[in-house]
């Protein structure tokens, strides 16, 4: 299993999560493609986030997107077996990649539990925060590369999150 702060990628950190930025999670992803090892991804995307900043200020956002953070490498630690690497894509948005060997319901079990787990509350500054993640889920596809791989996780995810009741959705190609 790759570490979840390889030392390569530490100077490309997310200075508020601690985790790789988008750049340095490309780049990995780049990597596996092009040694021909498949790669399961998941991109979620906080929906109301902008609200939690809105009322509670964005000291309360910053630690809930910490504690995002801290959530998704505990539970990637604890349920993936492959190389992962979690990083921080920007706002309220989280990537997860693995070279996991799994099925297709394997890693939409894997997502759903780990939106549960971000779906919990979050404690800040006396307040209780409950975020609604959302998911675009894949399985990345012979011969594609890390550009095509992410545009159709941005595609699915902004789907999902223009969507009430859905929760997770797949990008398949």
């Amino acid at each position: 299993m790759d570490a979840v702060h390889p030392d390569a990628l530490a100077a490309r950190s997310d200075a508020l999560t601690g985790l790789p930025g988008r750049d340095a999670a490309r780049a990995r992803l780049a990597e596996w493609l092009d040694r021909g090892e498949p790669v399961h991804a998941l991109l979620v995307g906080l929906r109301r986030f902008d609200a939690v900043n809105l009322a509670y200020g964005s000291a309360a956002g910053d630690a809930a997107l910490g504690e995002v953070a801290a959530r998704i490498r505990h539970f990637a630690h604890g349920e993936l077996d492959g190389a992962w690497i979690a990083a921080r894509g920007g706002g309220g948005q989280f990537l997860l990649l693995s070279t996991e060997p799994c099925s297709r319901e394997r890693w939409q079990l894997v997502s759903t539990q780990l939106l549960d787990a971000l779906a919990g509350p979050i404690a800040v500054g006396g307040n209780t925060l409950r975020l609604s993640p959302r998911g675009a889920l894949l399985r990345s596809l012979g011969g594609e590369d890390a550009d095509s791989l992410l545009d159709r996780l941005g595609q699915t995810l902004a789907s999902v999150m223009a969507a009430p009741a859905r929760r997770l959705g797949w990008a398949d190609g």
